[in-house]
């Protein structure tokens, strides 16, 4: 019988594993230094919850013959990422809800979304935790992975800047939402081409942040997120401006850091 198994006991690796085990759902969590050998010997869905930058130690450390099997489940531009590990085609899976803290409750309850070869399998998994899901195809998951990675992106610069929660950037703050979206719409089009109107993704972005509310991210991940808009922008010659003001507002260095790759890469 084939069994999920998840690297990374972080927050959801936890989060999901405690509901399997609770469901009776057959599953193996595989830590920084245990479990890495169940991989050899089972079949299945290896469900990637670890940060970005641990993506390569993931990819390393997998079985050849088992690195078809990942699905990764992390926010942001990581396609050129996956490219560059040499799983370019791999599942992916974009988490609709929030753990605060390891060890923490399941926080919203929007639909998960899958693709790749294990997407149908993982999405009956996910329903029988009680967790809403859906299997997409490669197409369509675009336009997904495009709303998610705006939302953590502007989010992850929003907050900070302006000492808020997602849920009051969806409410108080919303017009700077909206304009920041604006700016960015061009840039989906022109490298993914994703062609969500600004007006309908601000208001999945809002709906998805009034279900956790109070969450309050910080701003992280430079190169999969903010960076990837301030490269992509650059590499288009389309305008970057207010990204790059509240980047300087989070941080001056940041705003420096984002006309310094904007004038070198040609914009």
């Amino acid at each position: 019988m084939a069994i999920v198994s998840i690297i990374g006991a972080g927050r959801i690796g936890t989060a999901l594993a405690s509901r399997a085990e609770a469901a009776g759902q057959p599953v193996a969590l595989i830590t920084r230094t245990e479990g890495w050998d169940r991989l050899s010997t089972r079949e299945g869905p290896i469900l990637v919850a670890v940060r970005n930058d641990g993506l390569a130690d993931v990819v390393a450390r997998t079985p050849e013959a088992r690195r078809a099997d990942l699905v990764f489940l992390q926010n942001g531009a990581i396609r050129d990422r996956l490219a560059q590990l040499g799983v370019p085609d791999a599942d992916r899976g974009l988490i609709y809800f929030l753990v605060a803290q390891r060890g923490g409750p399941v926080v919203g309850g929007q639909k998960s979304v899958f693709t790749g070869r294990h997407a149908a399998m993982v999405e009956h998994w996910f329903t029988s935790l009680g967790l809403a899901a859906e299997a997409v195809p490669r197409e369509a998951f675009a336009d997904w992975e495009w709303e998610k990675h705006v939302w953590i992106a502007a989010h992850g610069v929003l907050c900070p800047a302006l000492d808020a929660t997602v849920g009051e950037i969806g409410t108080t703050h919303r017009g700077h939402l909206d304009t920041l979206v604006e700016e960015w719409a061009a840039l989906g089009i022109a490298e993914w081409n994703v062609r969500t109107p600004p007006p309908a993704l601000v208001e999945r972005l809002v709906m998805y942040s009034a279900e956790i509310s109070d969450y309050k991210p910080s701003f992280k991940a430079y190169e999969d997120r903010n960076g990837w808009f301030i490269a992509v922008a650059a590499k288009h010659g389309l305008p970057a401006d207010r990204h790059v003001a509240w980047l300087e507002r989070v941080d001056p260095a940041l705003g420096d850091r984002a006309r310094a790759e904007l004038k070198t890469l040609g914009r």
